[in-house]
């Protein structure tokens, strides 16, 4: 579990070196722009007692932005589709919606590279494939992330430990994942 975590940090700071070296001229479109909106990609580790029963598995989503002008702060609204496979005979899947709201927070440092730390509270919408119930409980976000430049857009990579309360305790997951904002 911590190999395939690591692996993915690694391969994000490859990512994020080589993004900074097309990008020393790019500038930040979201000092321009005070609404974004995004699309992400990438893994969803589940961690404590849900990685007995479940696999690494996928998440994609969606965001919307908004950052307040000379500020550090930002909000962001989160909608996040995570599904991992079940572990053992009979397997199925276990889907999990996401809708978050989070409040970022821009790290005061120079370059094109601009790491941050976000946190937020929302509803998620667990079901599982093989029959077994759904349920929609509330649950918390927090991680960070890094934010790269291009040229008319911004890239980032993210990881946010998601820990979602249940009438049995709870579901905790490590989401990880590329994507792109406007």
């Amino acid at each position: 579990m911590l190999r395939k975590v690591l692996s993915v940090v690694a391969l994000a700071s490859v990512t994020a070196v080589a993004a900074n070296a097309q990008t020393t001229t790019a500038t930040n479109t979201s000092s321009v722009r005070p609404f974004t909106i995004g699309i992400k990609a990438g893994a969803s580790i589940p961690v404590g007692d849900l990685s007995d029963v479940a696999k690494t598995g996928f998440i994609v989503g969606g965001q919307l932005g908004f950052k307040p002008a000379m500020l550090p702060v930002w909000l962001r609204a989160d909608v996040d589709y995570n599904n991992m496979s079940a572990k053992g005979t009979g397997a199925g899947h276990l889907n999990v919606w996401g809708f978050t709201g989070n409040v970022g927070y821009d790290l005061p440092v120079s370059g094109a590279i601009k790491p941050y730390g976000i946190a937020g509270l929302g509803a998620f919408r667990s079901s599982a494939s093989n029959g077994g119930g759904s349920s929609t409980d509330f649950g918390f976000q927090v991680g960070g992330g890094v934010k790269m430049p291009l040229s008319g857009f911004n890239t980032f990579i993210e990881a946010r430990y998601t820990r979602v309360s249940t009438d049995n305790g709870s579901s905790q997951f490590v989401p990880v994942y590329f994507g792109v904002s406007l």
